[in-house]
């Protein structure tokens, strides 16, 4: 990467995705999957991911299924919510290899869009 491209931080609803996969994969001690990525997507952002689906309650059933999330959502936000207003420990994590790759591919096609 030069010394002229800067890679801008995450949206917020990105960072909050992430921060969800990352408790996800901690909770399994594990590292961060493309499956905690989709539930951490789930999570933190259904109404945005319920845009691109005509049967939104088959893509809340497959993931899910998929992700193994076997509490209703609102456990999940409620659990965060209290995590992130506790004195917690530094959020960062090791990504698996499949999501490594993603990652990379996507900040280097950001940073060519401009």
């Amino acid at each position: 990467m030069s010394a002229d491209k800067k890679l801008s931080p995450p949206s917020r609803e990105l960072a909050l995705a992430l921060t969800f996969a990352t408790k996800l994969a901690r909770d399994r001690e594990s590292r961060v999957s493309l499956r905690d990525l989709l539930g951490g997507m789930y999570l933190s952002s259904l109404d945005r991911l319920r845009r691109y689906w005509d049967e939104w309650e088959r893509l809340e059933d497959f993931v899910v299924s998929e992700c193994d999330l076997p509490r209703p959502r609102f456990m999940y936000l409620h659990e965060m919510d209290q995590y992130l207003r506790s004195d917690r420990e530094d959020l960062l994590t090791n990504f698996d290899e499949e999501v490594s790759q993603i990652m990379s591919e996507a900040n280097h096609l950001a940073l060519k869009s401009g």
